[in-house]
């Protein structure tokens, strides 16, 4: 994905959990998780820690106690 732009890599990020979300039925990630998936799209985001902060200013991940990140976005 290294090649793609951070809006388009955040798109296909977002798709991925919303993928995820059917297959688990539930729209909730702990951090771990989200590096882990950041991982094996192979993002090229520079900081994942950093981009998955800006989801979260950008409501589209809402931090819950634990540092669990709920999905709150529709499909882009």
């Amino acid at each position: 994905m290294g090649e793609q732009s951070l809006p388009k890599q955040t798109k296909a990020f977002v798709e991925r959990l919303h993928e995820l979300r059917e297959q688990r039925d539930e729209p909730i990630w702990d951090f771990k998780e989200l590096m882990q998936i950041g991982r094996e799209m192979e993002l090229s985001v520079g900081d994942v820690d950093l981009f998955i902060d800006r989801l979260n200013e950008s409501n589209m991940l809402i931090l819950r106690p634990g540092r669990r990140f709920e999905l709150k976005v529709r499909r882009l």
